[in-house]
Order: structure tokens, then C-alpha cells, then sequence
């Protein structure tokens, strides 16, 4: 190929969101365009970015050259660098397990790998995919520290100008990566219009809570809903079942529309104050002609959002359903939650109705480690919003961690839904955890990593308005864990939930900015906290 000329160019942006790490953005990257040309007059140009947390390329082809069999792209990292992994599964579930780039065995791996060498930490990542290519994955051999870059589909169809998705690289300490949103800076802006009717907030999940069951019963939904309404909790999360039998609803039937408790339910709990989110098998809006008949009827009764279901693809041609369906669901004004679904790759800051996706081994999984807990926060959840779905404190024995550190993944975690899992009974014999959960919020004006090791520990700070809310989660053994407060100077009421002998126990102390938080934490254990500014006399952040 015949190098035809370079241009260069500074990106300086701001943007705001509505969820992830930290809602108002600035954005600052150098970019290059390469040009180049072959002897027949065949394009290509290679974009390269900048900034300071992150390196990013794409391939452009101006016009249209036919279709793309793939990449011979690859990234090359230390065969001896630390890195940590999850196998690659279409729904993106996969666990994340610490190898080292070499000794990790040959196979398809999940692109958000994370990296440690002697310069720091790399994150390997994706952005601005759409249907206009396919999805990827990291190609492995055994014995070499080569990263492939592997599309989903043999052949991605090209109908025209052509720009691949960003490969990204999100750089530098372990702090700078778990802040990053370099992601989502990468991404087009907002295609929403009017975003005033997106509200991010928590949710009383009733899936892991009561199952199907639950889910076809009116009078068991209008429960939860009483319940969330008295935590003050705005969304309830209507589950798998609720439209498949013949007491609540079919869409074979003519009258579908007029036949189900559904609205009834959304009345119910709009009068208490609660927004209903229903669940989706993709199956049921796969055409146009079920989105139209789904989506308006959705928003007719007031349902506030949609959880929809089992795509389970990143070819390209599920792709370019997700691009129909974005745009259908902001004119619907439905908020989304994906499951069994691709993993955030920009699409929150394109899309700020996406309040979050799954992607992840979460809450329903019963082969979650510690370690994996551990990881989360520096692997898929520096992407975007994750649907872990915390706080399933009735699963004892089905989850690796303590109370203390179930409670804390509310903030270690993040997610524009943040969806609680657990029952009623489980929240009301753990008050604390409980009362924590009524003051978290799912919007933050700021993140910090105050401690963390992929696979061991995992301590963030998650500001919302003048207060930090702190998660902590850790692997192995009991241990007398110090963490640095690193949420700025003065004097901090921090309050502290730990696990005690006989349950969850409180722990107030006044430190300083920069002080370290002492907490006694038991094996696989954590700890959640809130720190707010001092004065005399204060004695509780809560409100």
C-alpha cells in the first residue's frame, strides 16, 4: 500500500449522562489519520487516538469495497504480564479467571481482558459498534503473548463507507483505569432528543426473590410493590412469566391487549409511587411488526422500561437489531435494561436510555468466586453500567461472599438499574443492609478506586451530591484491612457496615481526608459505608 498523507486534528468535548461513573464528561484526544492507497485505487485509512487514559484505532474504508472476511489485527503483551480473562461466551457470562498472557490456555476470550506489566495496567476493549460490522472476540495461542482480533461472522457485509469499531486501550494505574469512561468518550453523542425522562434508579428485582411464580401472580407483584414503595425504592422489576399463561395474558389472543393484570399492576404502583419495569424475550420484538405492537402498548399502560432477553449474539445481523430497537424504545420512552446481551461498548453515551446491561456471570450465577467478585470492577464494569444484580442476601450458600460484602457490591458495582435481588424477609432481618440500600443512589457525580487487586480486593468510592458511598469486596482470607480515604481534605463522619459475630454491625468514626479506614474483614468478606462531611454534633449521614 502507498502512504498518501496524514492529518491531524484535537478532539476537546464535554457531554453529560445519565448513568455510569461520573455524569458530567470532558473529553480531550489527540487523533491521526492515516491515508493510504493500493496500486488499483483501493482506500484505507487507519485513525489513531489519544488521550490520557487510553490508545484507540480504527480502520476506514471511504467507499464501498464488497464485504470483510476479517482482521489481521492483534495486540501483543508480555508473554510474563499478569492478565485476567473471561472465556468467551455469546451472552458474555463467562468468569474471569488470572492467567499470565502466555500460560493462558488457547481458545476465544472476551475483549475486555485486563493486563499488568511493569508500565501499569492495560484493559483491552470496544467501542462504537453497531450493525454496520460484526462483534469481537480475543484469539488465543497458548505459549504466545498475541491477542487476535476474531469477528463473530465469517463474512461482515460492507454496503458502503466503511468504519470498523474502535480497538481500545484504556491505560495507566489500576485507578485511572477503574475510573476511565474512555469507552464511552470514544462514542457518537447522544441520538436520544430529550432526555428529561430518563431517571436512573434501584429496583426491587423479584426473580431471584420468588421466581415464575411470582411473576404470573398480581397479587404477589402488588406486594413488592408495597415494599419498594415503603423503601422508597422507585422501580419494581416485573420478571419472566407475566404474559405466558392464560390468567395473565397471551399474544396469540385477539384481545391480548385488554386481557392482562399488567396494567392494573402499573396503576397500582404509580399511585405508590413506583415505576414497573417488565421483562422481554428478544423473540417477542425481533420483527418490526412486534415492536410496533409491543412497544406503544408498553408505554400506553406507563410501563417505565424494558428488560429484554436472550439475544445472545454479537453477528451482525443482531446487531442491526439492536440498532432498530434503540431508537424505538427512546420514542417510546422506555428506559432498557439488555440481558443475555453484548457487553456496553459506548452505546450509554449514544443511547442514555440504556440504563444498563448484563454481560456479566452476576447474582444468578452459582459457580461465582470471590476472586471473580474482585475483578468485576476492573474488567466489565470500567466498560459501563453492569446488571450484576446485588443483594440476594437469602442465597446463603449459593454466593461466595459475606452480608457485609453483599451489601457493599451496591456501590462497587455500578449500574444505571441498579436491580436488589433479595427478598423482603432477607432485607427486614438485615436492617442495616437494608436501610443502606434506601440511601444508595444509581446516578454519581464522581468515582474513586481507594484500594484494589484484581482477583483479591476491590475498595470504591462513589460520590452522590456532598456524600461518598464506599463498597469494599475481597477474596481469601479474614484479614484487618486498612483503606486510604482518599474522598478529599477535612474531617469525614465515615459509617461503616461490617459483618459481627451475630450479623451486620455498625462502625462510626470521624477520620481526616487521607486517614485509613480500619475494618475487620472476614474471609471473602467486605464491608459498605457512607462518608459525609463532619460537623459537631452530626451523628449519622443518613437522610
Amino acid at each position: 500500500m502507498r502512504f498518501l498523507h496524514r492529518k491531524n486534528r484535537t478532539i476537546d468535548e464535554r457531554y453529560r449522562t445519565k448513568s455510569g461513573k461520573r455524569l458530567d464528561r470532558r473529553v480531550r484526544m489527540n487523533e491521526t489519520r492515516l491515508s493510504f492507497a493500493t496500486p488499483t485505487g483501493a482506500r484505507l485509512d487507519l485513525v489513531v487516538r489519544a488521550s490520557a487514559d487510553g490508545v484507540a484505532y480504527r480502520y476506514v474504508l471511504p467507499a464501498a469495497s464488497g464485504d470483510v472476511l476479517g482482521e489481521t489485527s492483534a495486540f501483543h503483551l508480555p508473554p510474563d504480564a499478569s492478565a485476567w480473562l473471561g472465556t468467551y461466551r455469546a451472552d458474555n457470562e463467562g468468569q474471569f479467571v488470572q492467567y499470565t498472557a502466555a500460560t493462558a490456555p488457547s481458545g476465544a476470550y472476551s475483549d475486555q481482558a485486563l493486563f499488568a506489566t511493569d508500565g501499569g495496567y492495560t484493559l483491552l476493549a470496544e467501542s462504537d459498534l453497531t450493525g454496520a460490522y460484526s462483534g469481537a472476540r480475543l484469539a488465543h495461542d497458548q505459549g504466545t503473548g498475541a491477542y487476535r482480533v476474531e469477528l463473530a461472522d465469517d463474512r461482515v457485509r460492507a454496503d458502503g463507507p466503511l468504519a470498523t469499531p474502535w480497538r481500545a486501550m484504556v491505560t495507566g494505574d489500576l485507578a485511572t483505569v477503574t475510573r476511565s469512561t474512555f469507552t464511552d468518550d470514544l462514542a457518537p453523542a447522544s441520538k436520544a432528543g430529550d432526555t428529561s425522562w430518563i431517571k436512573p434508579g434501584t429496583a426491587l428485582w423479584t426473580w431471584l426473590a420468588g421466581g415464575r411464580p411470582a411473576g404470573q401472580s398480581l397479587a404477589a407483584q402488588k406486594a413488592y410493590v408495597d415494599y419498594a414503595a415503603e423503601r422508597g425504592w422507585p422501580y419494581e422489576a416485573v420478571d419472566a412469566g407475566w404474559y405466558f399463561k392464560a390468567d395473565a395474558w397471551d399474544t396469540t389472543d385477539p384481545d391480548w391487549q385488554t386481557n392482562s393484570w399488567m396494567p392494573e399492576l402499573v396503576d397500582y404502583a404509580r399511585a405508590k409511587g413506583v415505576g414497573i419495569i417488565v421483562w422481554i424475550h428478544q423473540r417477542d420484538l425481533d420483527t418490526a411488526e412486534e415492536r410496533a405492537r409491543w412497544l406503544p402498548t408498553l408505554e400506553r399502560w406507563g410501563v417505565k422500561g424494558v428488560k429484554i432477553d436472550f439475544m445472545d449474539s454479537e453477528a451482525q445481523s443482531t446487531l442491526r437489531w439492536y440498532d432498530a430497537i434503540l431508537p424505538e424504545t427512546a420514542a417510546h420512552h422506555l428506559l432498557v435494561n439488555f440481558h443475555g446481551s453484548t457487553i456496553p461498548k459506548g452505546v450509554q453515551r449514544t443511547w442514555p436510555h440504556v440504563m444498563t446491561l448484563e454481560g456479566v456471570a452476576g447474582e444468578e450465577k452459582r459457580t461465582n468466586t470471590a476472586a471473580h467478585l474482585t475483578t468485576l470492577p476492573f474488567t466489565r464494569n470500567v466498560i459501563g453500567s453492569m446488571d450484576f444484580t446485588p443483594g440476594a442476601f437469602q442465597r446463603v450458600g449459593l454466593r461466595p461472599n459475606s452480608d457485609a460484602a453483599e451489601a457493599g457490591l451496591a456501590v462497587a458495582y455500578e449500574s444505571g438499574l441498579q436491580m436488589f435481588a433479595g427478598t423482603p424477609e432477607s432485607y427486614d432481618a438485615r436492617p442495616l443492609a437494608r436501610d443502606y440500600f434506601d440511601q444508595v443512589p444509581a446516578a454519581w457525580d464522581d468515582t474513586r478506586l481507594l484500594a484494589g487487586r484484581p482477583g483479591q480486593e476491590a475498595v470504591l468510592a462513589r460520590r452522590g451530591g456532598d456524600r461518598w458511598f464506599l463498597g469494599g469486596v475481597y477474596a481469601g482470607a479474614a484479614r484487618r484491612a486498612e483503606v486510604p480515604l482518599t474522598i478529599g481534605p477535612g474531617r469525614w463522619l465515615v459509617e461503616t457496615i461490617e459483618d459481627g459475630t451475630g450479623g451486620l454491625v455498625q462502625r462510626r468514626q470521624v477520620l481526616r481526608g487521607g486517614d485509613r479506614i480500619a475494618v475487620d474483614v472476614v474471609a471473602n468478606g467486605g464491608f459498605a459505608g457512607i462518608a459525609c462531611a463532619w460537623r459537631p454534633g452530626l451523628t449519622s449521614c443518613h437522610r
